[in-house]
């Protein structure tokens, strides 16, 4: 059994399968993580008391008291990553644009558009951008979200990576840090 801290990890997958029925039975269960937007929470909540608090919450909650803490919390935390990194000849979005495209923290997926973490996208009343087309399995979310964060690059090409791709380094699947997945749902790498 996969486990980590005595939870089953592969449990999202019992729970899709009881949602996708129908099924109401998922009250026993405590939420520990969620990963709309992957480098949000890493990046920009570093308390660890906070960043529990933000894993253990539903979106909905991105508003409202705890809400507020979290977006004081990141708003501060960005402009400093923003000020570094004009510093370094980027061109990071300004703070509003990272709260009103990012939270509530949750993967927006419109089926009628092309699938990709930054295949589509639309803009906020504002005029910020917020992704739209989901996320392919292949997709590099942490160059693409570096690279639209850090300097307002929102195209399928990255113009800030972390050096990590699905694919491995050079596109050589031994340098990849990860199993190679299936290409059938569930979509995971078999065991090791």
């Amino acid at each position: 059994m996969n486990q980590f801290n005595g939870k089953n990890l592969i449990m999202f997958l019992i729970v899709l399968g009881l949602l996708a029925c129908g099924s109401s039975e998922l009250s026993n269960y405590d939420q520990v993580d969620r990963a709309g937007r992957p480098l949000l929470q890493l990046a920009l909540i570093r308390d660890n008391e906070r960043l529990i608090e933000w894993n253990e919450v539903t979106p909905n909650r991105d508003v409202g008291v705890l809400g507020e803490k979290i977006r004081t919390e990141i708003a501060d935390n960005w402009e400093s990553y923003a000020a570094s990194a004009a510093a370094s000849g980027y061109t990071p979005i300004p703070v509003e644009a990272v709260l009103e495209g990012f939270l509530p923290d949750v993967l927006r997926i419109d089926t009628a558009v092309t699938s990709g973490f930054n295949a589509d996208s639309v803009t906020t009343e504002n005029g910020y951008l917020m992704f739209t087309g989901g996320r392919l399995l292949s997709d590099d979310v942490g160059d693409i979200m570096l690279s639209y964060l850090l300097n307002s690059d929102a195209t399928p090409g990255n113009s800030v990576t972390d050096n990590v791709s699905f694919s491995g380094a050079g596109g050589s699947s031994d340098l990849q840090g990860h199993s190679q997945t299936t290409t059938t749902f569930p979509f995971l790498a078999p065991p090791q």
